[in-house]
């Protein structure tokens, strides 16, 4: 069996519950290559449904030159049918809220790491000087200005925007004031602090790689996949098993140009510039 016939089978014992999707998606990336699957250009299904309800001209214009079967259905890409299911469907979101009443955020945990960092400022960024035998901290951060000790009044807008700098209160004052005020905080309320400090080796310090927030979000979406991956799976084996079926309904006889022509209008190629021209002054 060549890789597509590997696939094939793999779907059909995916929708038959031999095989799990995770399992299928092994296969499928196994066997898939580095290039865009297209069954329809290597399958036998294809080849045979080709034969069988190819025409002997064109339904659209009576020629009998470059026929081809043109589909009107074409399958949803993964990620489309991902997104119709997320934010379209209601009947996956019922689905959705029950499946995620079993899951318990109580078991989630924050993930920690130990990272060697710089035993000054605990900052990641530093160099190790090869002539010196050391190692030198490039790490700084933006720091609050001492002298402001009222920054917490101002972040809860207490503190009028107009007030911190009376002098220069004219220069600041104008339509653009709300957009402009994250420059103004930056220059004027802020400054860089460099570490700088030379130490002989890094320290090794546990700090959370994932906070509690952070895992409890990536585990409700790790639970959302146990529903929607296989669903996904599922409506997107069918759609292309669908357009290799070539229903009656699905595809007609055409000629190139006339395929050419359908396909622009429904946006699945690009005309050029001087075929779009022509086709425009001719109505």
């Amino acid at each position: 069996m060549n890789n597509h016939e590997i696939i094939y089978k793999a779907q059909m014992d995916f929708l038959a519950e031999r095989i799990d999707c995770d399992e299928y998606w092994s296969i499928y990336e196994k066997h898939r290559g580095n290039k865009r699957y297209e069954p329809w250009k290597t399958s036998k299904i294809w080849k045979e449904n080709r034969k069988k309800k190819l025409k002997s001209a064109c339904e659209c214009c009576g020629s009998t030159k470059k026929l081809t079967i043109q589909h009107s259905f074409h399958p949803r890409s993964f990620k489309k049918i991902v997104d119709d299911l997320r934010f379209w469907s209601s009947d996956y979101h019922k689905k959705l809220e029950e499946h995620m009443k079993t899951f318990d955020p109580t078991i989630v945990k924050p993930v920690y790491e130990n990272k060697k960092v710089c035993p000054h400022c605990n900052g990641v960024s530093y160099n190790y000087r090869k002539t010196m035998g050391d190692y030198r901290c490039s790490t700084s951060r933006v720091l609050w200005k001492k002298e402001f000790s009222f920054m917490q009044d101002v972040d809860n807008r207490k503190v009028k925007f107009e007030d911190l700098l009376p002098i220069q209160k004219q220069t600041f004052l104008s339509s653009r004031k709300e957009t402009r005020w994250g420059g103004f905080i930056t220059k004027h309320l802020k400054e860089k602090h460099e570490c700088k400090k030379v130490f002989d080796k890094p320290v090794i310090i546990q700090r959370e790689k994932r906070t509690l927030e952070q895992a409890v979000k990536d585990a409700k979406y790790n639970h959302e996949q146990l529903l929607l991956k296989p669903l996904a799976t599922k409506i997107w084996i069918k759609e292309n098993h669908r357009y290799l079926e070539m229903r009656d309904e699905d595809h007609i006889t055409a000629c190139g140009k006339c395929a050419y022509e359908q396909d622009i209008d429904n946006g699945l190629i690009q005309a050029s510039e001087t075929r779009h021209f022509i086709r425009t002054m001719a109505g």
